[in-house]
């Protein structure tokens, strides 16, 4: 049967009888065990048992807590406790009988519960939340370097090769074969650096999505919100190295000064800045949106096997983020 509860709490004892039998079972979850802490919670499971009744949570928040007495005001014996104002609880009969409910007493919860207990529904949640928002910040920077470094190596390699092929002093114009060549270094480069990106955006979202949706739910507004900002910072200030160069060149015709060296360093940082890791985050914040919520779907829909799935595409994500940095630098010649 299904319980609507908008108090947070089943408290004392629950009076339940197996139907067509006299005796009633009186469920008042003192066989959980509590441990050192007030409260019990099992984050890998995705129900909670006592006295022969199994009782299922939200399947979006499906932890339940079984806590000493105290938490549940005016009741002295230990209480079933829901992380949501309003959810819903399923009790069955473990054995798979039909039962009747006689009876359950439910309370709210007393006011010190969530910053006095060690283990509370508050810090639980709030751990996940910030845990979610801080990977997906770090995702946003991880994808700014990773970009600007595929295209850093494989400007460089370009630039090596000119100098060796081509006489740039020369009158005379580069072959096609010669010039085709400059635009493969280039495109490998840059697919390599796209194939590891994708690679690691698409593992990450998998991973989250199955590991916790509460988790997840906080990566996408990190991700959608820190993202923006750095795509703005990004697309200023490449701008702005941009313009100083020509700054110097144009209003100060100070070529070939220490200032003007100074910008052309400023300027090679600024174009990737401003024209490749800013403008690639929209498609990022994109994909990882609506990829995500099929994938978090899939994730609540198939609890048995969500942590392993989100274990494995962990491990992927993790080899293709050091290959990102480590496997796009090509020793020297």
């Amino acid at each position: 049967m299904q319980m609507t509860t908008v108090v947070t709490a089943l408290a004392g004892a629950l009076l339940a009888g197996t139907v067509g039998s006299a005796q009633a079972d009186v469920v008042d979850f003192q066989d959980v065990p509590s441990g050192s802490s007030p409260c019990y919670v099992d984050f890998t499971a995705t129900s909670l048992q006592s006295r022969g009744y199994t009782f299922t949570g939200n399947p979006a928040d499906p932890y339940l807590y079984v806590c000493e007495s105290g938490v549940v005001q005016n009741n002295p014996s230990a209480a079933l406790v829901n992380a949501n104002l309003r959810s819903v609880v399923t009790m069955t009969n473990s054995s798979g009988a039909a039962f009747s409910l006689e009876s359950f007493f439910a309370g709210g919860r007393t006011e010190d519960f969530d910053p006095s207990l060690p283990v509370s529904l508050y810090s639980v949640a709030t751990s996940i939340d910030i845990l979610g928002h801080l990977m997906g910040g770090g995702t946003v920077y991880w994808f700014t370097g990773a970009s600007m470094q595929a295209v850093t190596t494989g400007a460089y390699r370009a630039v090596e090769y000119i100098k060796k092929n081509i006489k740039l002093d020369s009158a005379e114009a580069a072959n096609i074969e010669t010039s085709r060549t400059v635009v493969r270094i280039c495109t490998e480069y840059a697919q390599a650096g796209m194939f590891n990106i994708f690679v690691v955006i698409f593992c990450l979202t998998i991973a989250y999505a199955f590991f916790n949706p509460v988790f997840f739910i906080s990566y996408l507004v990190s991700i959608a919100v820190v993202g923006l900002f750095q795509a703005v910072y990004m697309a200023n200030a490449g701008g702005a190295w941009d313009n100083a160069k020509k700054v110097v060149e144009v209003e100060l015709n100070a070529k070939g000064t220490e200032l003007h060296a100074a910008t052309v360093v400023g300027d090679t940082v600024g174009d990737p800045y401003k024209d490749t890791s800013s403008v690639a985050l929209n498609p990022i914040i994109k994909f990882t949106t609506l990829f995500g919520l099929l994938a978090v779907e899939m994730g609540v829909s198939n609890p048995a096997i969500a942590m392993p799935v989100a274990a494995v595409f962990m491990l992927i994500a993790l080899f293709f983020v050091y290959r990102s940095f480590y496997g796009m630098r090509i020793a020297s010649n």
